[in-house]
C-alpha cells in the first residue's frame, strides 16, 4: 500500500483497516472489469496481469500492469459518479484487489 499514491493520505492504522477489507477478484482475458457509464463504486489494485483501458468508442487507450490502479474516482469523489472508460482484462488471468466506496466509508467512518 505504501507504493500506491492513493493510500498516502492515510495513516498506518487506517491502512491496516483498509487492507483488512480488500476483496480479491479474478478475471479472465476479455472480461470487462468496469464498463464506461456504470456507477463508479469500487477502486482496483492490479495484483497480477494486465488490463486495457478503452475509451468511449471502445478504442485502446493504454495498458496497466501489476501494481497499478484504476477506478480511484469512485473513492475520491465520495458520491455517485459514472465510469469514464471501460477496463478489460488483457492477460489470461487478472487478479485485482478491490475496495468499495461503501466499504471504505464503513471501515473508516468519520476518519475520512
Amino acid at each position: 500500500m505504501d507504493k500506491i499514491d492513493f493510500f498516502s493520505q492515510f495513516d498506518e492504522d487506517q491502512k491496516d483497516k483498509i487492507a483488512g477489507v480488500l476483496s480479491l477478484q479474478k478475471f479472465k482475458k476479455g472480461d470487462d472489469i468496469i464498463n464506461r457509464g456504470d456507477t463508479a463504486n469500487s477502486y482496483y489494485i492490479i495484483k497480477e496481469g494486465e488490463v486495457d483501458i478503452l475509451n468511449k468508442k471502445g478504442k485502446y487507450v493504454r495498458t496497466l500492469t501489476a501494481g497499478q490502479t484504476f477506478g480511484e474516482a469512485a473513492l475520491l469523489l465520495y458520491k455517485e459518479e459514472k465510469r469514464g472508460a471501460t477496463v478489460q482484462a488483457k492477460s489470461e488471468q487478472v487478479i485485482c484487489l478491490a475496495l468499495g466506496q461503501q466499504t471504505l466509508k464503513d471501515t473508516l467512518g468519520n476518519q475520512l
